[in-house]
C-alpha cells in the first residue's frame, strides 16, 4: 500500500508540474505577443521617418552636386571673378549645412540624434581606358590608333564634392554618410552612405573625310555604373577645333544644334554624336581630317554633358601634349661642354598650339599636327620637362610656368587680370614656361597637361618686384634689375638718370645700365649722351599691390608702355620738358625667373619729318659705372674690360681695356669728327671686371635695322651705323652702344640729320641683356693705357692669359651642400638605448648587435610599432621613408612595413605588405596602405598579388605629401634585394595628421596562436628629397663618382654626363665613415674625401681652383640663342625647333 500511495502521489505532482509549465508558457507567449505587437506599432512610424530622411538625404545630395557643377562651370559662361572650385565647394558645403541643421531641427522633438560624416570612399578604382582614334579618307580607306590613358584611383578624399574633369574619362561625384539613433524609437546604429555621380567617357572618335562627318562615341553612367539612357541633343555640348580660323579669332568652336546631325543612343549608356563641321574656310579643311600619315584635328574634341538631374561633367579627348624641342644654338658648337649651364629658354604657348621663343614662332620639323590646348581653367595646366631627354627620356620634372592674359591679337598684356587664374584657357591666353638644356643635352621633351582634379592650386610665386621712388627693383634669383618707371621721380634719388634699365649682380655692388632707343645730343667738354629719351611711365604686370608696391609672379614679370612722350634729360637746358610729335613707341621688358637674362622688344614709328639737332640715334647700348655714379680711383668695381664680336664669318673677337683717366676717350668708332679704328659690329658686346659682367646679345632684326639706317642716312658717302666704344669723363663710365646714326661734330656740315619717315624703316627690334662671369686681361697694367682697342688703324687686342672653366680646374674639396635626412639609423647600436627610436610596446622589439638589425615581433591580434623620436621638420611638403626588411609570417592577415603616425602614436598609417587569402590560396602577398584610427583598421589602397617570399630582403620606399594640392597622397614601392622595383600602391587619405615616421607590424587575427616578425637593417627619412639617391654637382662631363663604405666597398658609382650626377644608394643609404672619390674618364683618381656620415638625399658640391668663366667664351656660347635666325630668314637655324609632337596619354 505505501508503495501504491507513493506512486499515486508522484502522479499528482507530475500532473501539477505539467499544468504549471503550461500556464507559464501561455503567460510568456501572451507577454511576447504583446511585446511584439507593441514594437510593431512603434516601429512603423520610425521606419517611415528613416526612409523619409534617407530619401531626402539623396535628393539634397543630387541638388547640391547639380548646383556645384553649375557654379563651377560659371568660369565658362559668365565673366565671374570666382575662385572656381573653392566657390563651388563653399556653395555645396553651405547648402549641406543648411539641410543638416533644418533636418536636425525638424526631428529634434522626436528624440532623433542625426549625424553626418564626409567620406573618403573610392569612386573609381585605378584603371586603363583606351580612346580609339579612327579615320576614313576620301577614297574610303580606314585606319585607327588606340592610345591608352591610365587613371589613378579616384576617391572623395573626405570632401563632400569632388570633380575629376578634363580627361577622356571624367567624373562629377558627391558622397556622405548619415547616421540616426533614437533609444525612444528603438533605432540604434542606423547608417546610410550615399555616393552619387555622373561618369562620362569618350571611347572613340572617327573622322570620315569622305562624308565630312565626325563620329564621337561616349558612355554616360551614373552611380553603381547604371547607364544614363534619357539624354537628348541639348544634353550635350560639343566643342571642336577649327584650324581654318585666323589667329585673331578663337579656334575652338561650340557645335551649333544644326552642326550635330544626330545623337544616337546605342544602349548601355552609349551615345554617338555625329558632327558635320562648319569650317571658317572650307577650302583649308585638309588638316582637319589628315596630317601626313596621322589623324588630323578632328581627334581633338571636348564634350560636356548635363543629365536630367542637372549634374554637369566635362571630358576632353586627350589629356596632354608632348613636344620634343631641339636646341640649335649652343650644343652643336659646344658639345658636352661642362661650362654650358645657362641655356634656358622661356617659351610661350598659345591655345592653337603655336610655340614662341623671343617673339618668334618655333619652326616645326615634323609632319604631325600641332595639337591645340583645350579650354580648362588655367590653374589646371601644368608643364613638365625632361631633366635630360637624351640620357633619361622618361624623367620629367615640373618647371616654372605661368598663364598670362593678353589681348586677342597678343599685342598687349592685360593690365588688370594678367595672371588670370580664374578663367579658362581661351583666346588671349599664353602659357609661359622655362626649359633648360644642360651640358651634353640638345633635345628636351616638354609635356603640357591639364590636371583632372578640379581642386588644383595655382603654382608657387617665385619672382618679386618692389616699385618705389620712381624705380622698380626685381630680384630674379639670378640677377637684380632696376627699371626707371618714372624718370622725374627717380632723378630725385639718383643723379644723372640717363639710362632705362640697370643690371646688377646679386653679390656685388657694381652695376651696368642699358640704354634703350634715344636720340639727339647736347655737347660739352666732359659730358655728352643722347638727351631725348622716349619716356613714359612703365606699366608693370602683374599689377603692384597698391599698398606695398610689391609685384609677385610664378615665372616672369612684364613691363610695357605705349606712348609718344619724349623728354629732355640732363644736362640739356630743357631738362624735363616733353615733346609729343616726333615718335610713337611701344616697348616691353620681359623679366623671367632665375635665368641669366632679360628680353627687350620695341616697335616704334616716326610721326613726322624733323631735324635731329646733333646727329645721334642710339638703338641700344650699355654703360658700366659705379654704384654712386661718381668718379673714383681704380677699383674692382670698375668695369675694366670689354669685348665684342666684330664679325661672325670669319669669326673675329676684339678685346680691349678702358682708360682710367677723368676725360672723354673714344676707344672705337666715330664721334664728333674723330674716327678711332673700326666701327664694325656683330651679334654681341660685353662689359666686365674680375668678378662679373654683362653682355648685350643682338637679334638679327636689330642688326638688319642698323644696316638699313646706316644706308638711309649716309654722311659724305659713308654709312653712319656703328658700334661705338668710349669712356665718359664724368664718373669715368664705360659705354658700348649700337648707333643707328653716329654723333657728328658741332658746327660740321653733317651736324643735323632730318628724319624722314617715308624713307626710314620703323624702329622694330629686340635684344637680350645677359649676365656673364668675370675675367682678367693679359696684363692689368694696360688698364691705364687708352690705346687699347684701335688707334689710327693700329690694333691692340688683349687676349686672355688664362681661360677659366667652372669645372676645368684642379679639385680642391668636396663639400656637403644640402642634407635632407632628418631621421636615420643603421641599427649598429640599439636605437632604443641611443634614444633615436621609441616604442609604445618596447618589449616587442629586440636588437641584434652582431648583425646590426632591429627585430620586431607582433603576437596574434596585436600591433608592434616603433618610431623615430625626431619629428618631421616644419614646412616639409613631402616626407620620404626608406627601409630594408625581411619578414616571417605564419598566417594570413599579417602586415609589416613603414609607419606614419600622429602625436598620439596610436593613430597611424602602415605602408608595406600584407599576407592574405584568396579562395583556397592562403599564401598570397601584396603591397598596400592601411589606416589604424580610433581602434579601427581600414585599407586605403591594396595592390594586386606580388612576390614577397618569407626571409628574403626587400626595400620599402614610402612617401606622403603633407601640404599643397596633393596633401594626403601616399605611395609605397617595394624593391627586391638588387634594388629592382617589384610593385607599388598609392592612396589619398587625410584622416590622420602625420608628425612622426617609423616601422610597424600587425597580426590582425586574435587568439589563433600565430605571429609575424621582421628584421630591419636600416631606416632613413628625408624631407622633400629621395633617400635612394645622392647627388654630386659641379662636375665635368665624363668624371666618375664612386661612393665607398668604411671598409672600402663600393656602394654606388656613376659617370657624369652633365654638370651633376645622381647615384643610386638604395642598398645602403646610411654610411658611417664612407668616402666619395672623383676619377677622370681614364680612371685616374683626382680627389677623395672621407665623411663621418653619407646619407641618402644628400647633395655634394665639387670645389675647383678656377670657378670663373671666360666672358668671351660665354658670349660666343650663348649669343645664338637670341639671334632668332631660322633657315627660312637667314639660312642659319639658331631657333629651337619642334622635331616631334603628339597628344600625351
Amino acid at each position: 500500500m505505501p508503495d501504491s500511495l507513493g506512486w499515486r502521489n508522484g502522479q499528482l505532482v507530475l500532473v501539477m508540474s505539467i499544468v504549471l509549465v503550461i500556464v507559464i508558457l501561455s503567460a510568456a507567449t501572451i507577454i511576447y505577443l504583446t511585446s511584439i505587437q507593441h514594437l510593431f506599432f512603434n516601429y512603423n512610424p520610425s521606419r517611415e521617418v528613416i526612409l523619409s530622411i534617407d530619401s531626402d538625404f539623396q535628393r539634397v545630395l543630387t541638388r547640391i552636386l547639380a548646383n556645384a557643377t553649375m557654379q563651377y562651370n560659371k568660369t565658362r559662361t559668365e565673366a565671374s571673378d570666382i575662385d572656381e572650385m573653392k566657390e563651388a565647394r563653399t556653395l555645396a558645403n553651405k547648402t549641406f549645412s543648411y539641410w543638416f541643421l533644418a533636418t536636425q531641427a525638424a526631428y529634434a522633438g522626436k528624440g532623433l540624434n542625426i549625424e553626418t560624416e564626409w567620406i573618403g570612399d573610392t569612386i573609381q578604382e585605378e584603371k586603363d581606358i583606351a580612346v580609339k582614334i579612327g579615320w576614313i579618307d576620301r577614297q574610303g580607306r580606314s585606319d585607327c590608333i588606340r592610345p591608352v590613358q591610365r587613371y589613378p584611383a579616384r576617391s572623395l578624399e573626405k570632401k563632400l564634392v569632388k570633380l575629376f574633369w578634363y580627361k577622356p574619362n571624367s567624373i562629377s561625384a558627391i558622397g556622405s554618410k548619415i547616421s540616426v539613433d533614437s533609444v525612444a524609437k528603438g533605432i540604434v546604429g542606423w547608417e546610410s552612405t550615399r555616393i552619387l555621380l555622373l561618369n562620362l567617357t569618350i571611347t572613340s572618335i572617327w573622322g570620315d573625310e569622305k562624308d565630312g562627318l565626325v563620329y564621337v562615341n561616349t558612355v554616360v553612367l551614373r552611380e553603381d555604373e547604371e547607364p544614363v539612357s534619357n539624354l537628348k541633343k541639348d544634353s550635350f555640348e560639343l566643342y571642336w577645333f577649327d584650324p581654318t580660323v585666323p589667329q585673331e579669332e578663337f579656334w575652338w568652336k561650340r557645335a551649333e544644334s544644326s552642326d550635330i546631325v544626330e545623337v544616337r543612343y546605342n544602349g548601355g549608356g552609349n551615345y554617338t554624336l555625329i558632327l558635320k563641321p562648319n569650317f571658317h574656310d572650307p577650302d583649308r579643311q585638309g588638316s582637319f581630317w589628315k596630317w601626313g600619315s596621322d589623324p588630323g584635328y578632328f581627334q581633338f574634341i571636348i564634350v560636356r554633358v548635363k543629365d536630367s538631374r542637372d549634374i554637369i561633367v566635362e571630358a576632353y579627348s586627350y589629356p596632354g601634349i608632348e613636344y620634343v624641342i631641339r636646341e640649335n644654338a649652343v650644343e652643336p658648337y659646344y658639345p658636352d661642354e661642362p661650362a654650358k649651364t645657362k641655356e634656358t629658354y622661356v617659351f610661350e604657348l598659345l591655345p592653337n598650339g603655336t610655340l614662341y621663343w623671343f617673339n618668334t614662332v618655333l619652326p616645326v620639323r615634323t609632319e604631325k599636327p600641332v595639337p591645340p590646348i583645350p579650354i580648362p581653367p588655367v590653374k589646371q595646366l601644368r608643364v613638365y620637362a625632361t631633366v635630360n631627354y637624351q640620357s633619361d627620356p622618361d624623367n620629367f620634372v615640373e618647371v616654372p610656368y605661368q598663364v598670362e592674359v593678353w589681348d586677342s591679337r597678343y599685342l598687349w598684356p592685360s593690365s588688370t587680370n594678367f595672371l588670370g587664374w580664374r578663367k579658362r584657357f581661351t583666346n588671349g591666353a599664353k602659357l609661359v614656361f622655362e626649359v633648360n638644356y644642360p651640358p651634353g643635352c640638345r633635345k628636351q621633351a616638354v609635356r603640357v597637361v591639364w590636371l583632372e582634379d578640379c581642386d588644383a592650386e595655382v603654382p608657387d610665386y617665385r619672382i618679386e618686384m618692389k616699385v618705389s621712388g620712381g624705380l622698380a627693383r626685381v630680384d630674379t634669383g639670378s640677377y637684380i634689375l632696376w627699371i626707371v618707371v618714372d624718370r622725374e621721380e627717380a632723378s630725385r634719388h639718383f643723379p644723372h638718370v640717363d639710362w632705362s634699365l640697370s643690371f646688377r649682380d646679386r653679390f656685388n655692388t657694381s652695376h651696368v645700365e642699358y640704354i634703350l632707343t634715344a636720340y639727339d645730343s647736347y655737347l660739352s667738354d666732359a659730358y655728352y649722351i643722347p638727351i631725348k629719351f622716349p619716356e613714359d611711365e612703365w606699366s608693370i604686370v602683374p599689377e603692384p599691390d597698391p599698398r606695398t608696391g610689391v609685384v609677385r609672379a610664378p615665372a616672369r614679370i612684364v613691363a610695357f608702355r605705349k606712348s609718344d612722350r619724349v623728354v629732355y634729360t640732363s644736362p640739356h637746358p630743357k631738362q624735363g620738358q616733353e615733346v609729343r610729335d616726333e615718335i610713337y613707341y611701344e616697348d616691353m621688358v620681359f623679366i623671367p625667373y632665375n635665368v641669366p637674362y632679360f628680353l627687350y622688344s620695341v616697335n616704334a614709328r616716326w610721326k613726322k619729318s624733323f631735324d635731329i639737332e646733333y646727329s645721334y640715334l642710339v638703338f641700344a647700348g650699355m654703360i658700366g659705372g659705379f654704384p654712386d655714379n661718381s668718379y673714383s680711383s681704380q677699383t674692382i668695381q670698375r668695369f675694366k674690360w670689354g669685348s665684342l664680336l666684330e664679325s661672325e664669318n670669319p669669326k673675329r673677337v676684339v678685346n680691349g681695356t678702358f682708360n682710367n683717366v677723368n676725360s672723354y676717350t673714344p676707344h672705337r668708332g666715330y664721334a664728333i669728327g674723330q674716327q678711332v679704328g673700326s666701327g664694325a659690329y656683330s651679334y654681341w658686346i660685353a662689359l666686365y671686371n674680375e668678378s662679373w659682367g654683362t653682355a648685350l646679345f643682338a637679334s638679327k632684326q636689330l642688326l638688319d635695322l642698323l644696316d638699313a639706317y646706316g644706308k638711309a642716312y649716309k654722311k659724305g658717302g659713308s654709312e653712319v651705323d656703328q658700334l661705338f666704344v668710349w669712356s665718359r669723363g664724368l664718373g669715368a663710365s664705360r659705354f658700348m652702344e649700337y648707333d643707328a646714326i653716329r654723333l657728328e661734330a658741332k658746327g660740321s656740315s653733317y651736324q643735323k640729320t632730318t628724319i624722314d619717315p617715308s624713307k626710314t624703316p620703323k624702329v622694330e627690334f629686340k635684344f637680350a641683356g645677359f649676365l656673364i662671369g668675370g675675367g682678367i686681361a693679359d696684363d692689368s697694367s694696360k688698364y691705364d693705357d687708352d690705346n687699347t682697342w684701335y688707334d689710327g688703324g693700329r690694333e691692340y687686342p688683349r687676349p686672355f692669359s688664362v681661360l677659366y672653366d667652372p669645372a676645368g680646374g684642379e679639385i680642391v674639396d668636396i663639400k656637403l651642400y644640402q642634407r635632407s635626412a632628418f631621421a636615420y639609423d643603421d641599427f649598429s647600436e640599439n636605437p632604443f638605448s641611443t634614444g633615436s627610436f621609441a616604442a609604445p610596446n618596447p618589449g616587442s622589439w629586440s636588437h641584434d648587435p652582431d648583425n646590426g638589425w632591429l627585430r620586431g615581433t607582433s603576437p596574434d591580434g596585436s600591433f608592434c610599432v616603433a618610431y623615430s623620436t625626431t619629428r618631421i621638420p616644419a614646412g616639409t611638403r613631402t616626407v620620404y621613408v626608406l627601409t630594408k626588411a625581411r619578414y616571417y609570417t605564419s598566417s594570413v592577415e599579417q602586415y609589416a612595413g613603414l609607419t606614419m603616425l600622429d602625436e598620439s602614436v596610436s593613430n597611424f598609417y602602415l605602408l608595406g605588405f600584407q599576407r592574405y587569402r584568396q579562395g583556397n590560396n592562403y599564401n598570397l602577398r601584396r603591397l598596400g596602405i592601411w589606416r589604424q584610427r580610433s581602434g579601427q583598421w581600414n585599407p586605403c589602397a591594396q595592390s594586386l598579388s606580388l612576390s614577397f617570399p618569407d626571409g628574403a630582403w626587400s626595400f620599402f620606399l614610402g612617401s606622403r605629401t603633407l601640404v599643397g594640392q596633393y596633401n594626403g597622397r601616399m605611395e609605397i614601392t617595394a624593391y627586391n634585394s638588387q634594388g629592382s622595383s617589384i610593385g607599388s600602391s598609392s592612396a589619398n587619405d587625410k584622416q590622420i595628421d602625420v608628425n612622426l615616421v617609423g616601422l610597424g607590424l600587425y597580426d590582425a587575427t586574435p587568439n589563433d596562436g600565430n605571429r609575424i616578425s621582421a628584421d630591419f637593417d636600416f631606416f632613413i627619412a628625408c624631407a622633400d628629397a629621395d633617400p635612394r639617391t645622392v647627388t654630386v654637382r659641379n662636375l665635368r662631363s665624363g668624371y666618375r663618382v664612386i661612393i665607398r663604405d668604411s671598409g672600402g666597398n663600393i656602394v654606388a658609382q656613376a659617370t657624369a654626363t652633365s654638370g651633376s650626377v645622381t647615384l643610386n644608394m638604395i642598398t645602403n643609404p646610411v654610411i658611417k665613415g664612407g668616402s666619395i672619390e672623383i676619377r677622370d674618364n681614364r680612371g685616374v683618381l683626382l680627389f677623395t674625401k672621407t665623411f663621418n656620415l653619407i646619407l641618402g638625399g644628400d647633395v655634394y658640391s665639387v670645389v675647383t681652383s678656377n670657378p670663373s668663366v671666360n666672358p668671351v667664351k660665354e658670349c660666343n656660347m650663348y649669343y645664338r640663342m637670341f639671334t632668332c635666325r631660322t633657315v627660312e630668314n637667314s639660312g642659319v637655324d639658331d631657333m629651337p625647333t619642334i622635331i616631334d609632337i603628339h597628344p600625351a596619354y
